[in-house]
């Protein structure tokens, strides 16, 4: 009796933190969605210093649904910025209601968080100089390398490093422009990241025939929008445009935009056609992903 008492509490306690974010929706009109600059192709600032990238395009069109749900036309989107660790406080502390970029779906994360249906499947690898002697991880040893902190692909470098005893000397920077920054001046031998960002950043660099992307993925990652795990309702919502976007066909515009066509900042062709493993997914769409 007593366990059922509490299990009510707790299902009561989770519906008035859901209807908490919806009733602050509705009363100023905005939806908060926290975003990462140097994020290109998903999220970044364009010469104008507006919001864009393709996770920014989903999450715009999850907003459009909120909208028409909560029968809201006046309500607009509000960017608040954040890096790879203070995007979980901002869900955490409500100054967010959803996340947008590459934070990816996994266990761990799942504990606190909620994920939506995936928009990105990525591997993680490095960014060497085309004329080191450095093809895998294993070339990595006793060199130096820099990682994104607060990332999952920063802790799979790590994890492999320890595992093959590599004595890697690790180095960590809080933008992937600054960690580019560290490889283009010779201070370190490698950068680790996630695939699709890494070629956005070869198109950055004075030479980019200079450097290649190189090693077996470390992991398969799945890039959603976070939420908090209390926003039930909201979550059925941005899943709800999801399956829309995908039965549709316009995510596959959405992501030719940012991957093939020539858009964004800089206006360069990542020549990224969308993986076997993306296009398969979107057949079931389903938040549940495998580790």
């Amino acid at each position: 009796m007593r366990s059922a008492l509490l299990m009510a509490g707790l299902l009561v306690t989770i519906s008035l933190k859901a209807e908490e974010t919806l009733d602050r929706i509705r009363a100023t009109q905005t939806m908060k969605v926290a975003y990462r600059s140097g994020q290109a192709p998903f999220s970044t600032l364009d010469q104008n210093q507006r919001v864009v990238g393709y996770a920014i395009d989903i999450c715009s069109k999850i907003v459009s649904r909120v909208q028409r749900e909560l029968k809201l036309p006046q309500l607009k989107s509000e960017f608040v910025a954040v890096n790879g660790l203070t995007r979980f406080t901002a869900l955490r502390e409500r100054r967010a209601d959803i996340e947008c970029g590459t934070t990816s779906n996994n266990a761990e994360r799942r504990q606190e968080f909620a994920f939506t249906i995936p928009y990105f499947i990525d591997g993680v690898k490095m960014i060497v100089r085309r004329d080191s002697d450095i093809s895998a991880w294993t070339d990595l040893r006793n060199k130096s390398i820099v990682t994104v902190k607060a990332t999952a692909q920063s802790e799979l470098v790590k994890l492999r490093n320890y595992s093959r005893v590599l004595d890697m000397v690790m180095h960590e920077t809080l933008y992937y422009d600054d960690a580019m920054a560290m490889l283009v001046s010779g201070k370190v031998a490698a950068l680790a990241g996630n695939e699709a960002i890494l070629h956005n950043l070869m198109l950055k660099i004075p030479e980019p025939s200079a450097y290649l992307i190189t090693g077996n993925s470390l992991a398969v990652k799945s890039y959603a929008v976070m939420l908090r795990k209390s926003d039930i309702q909201l979550k059925a919502m941005a899943d709800a445009e999801m399956v829309r976007l995908i039965n549709d066909g316009e995510i596959y515009k959405i992501y030719d935009k940012w991957f093939t066509a020539a858009s964004g900042p800089g206006a360069q062709s990542l020549k990224l056609p969308m993986s076997y493993f993306l296009r398969d997914s979107f057949r079931y769409p389903s938040d549940k992903v495998g580790e």
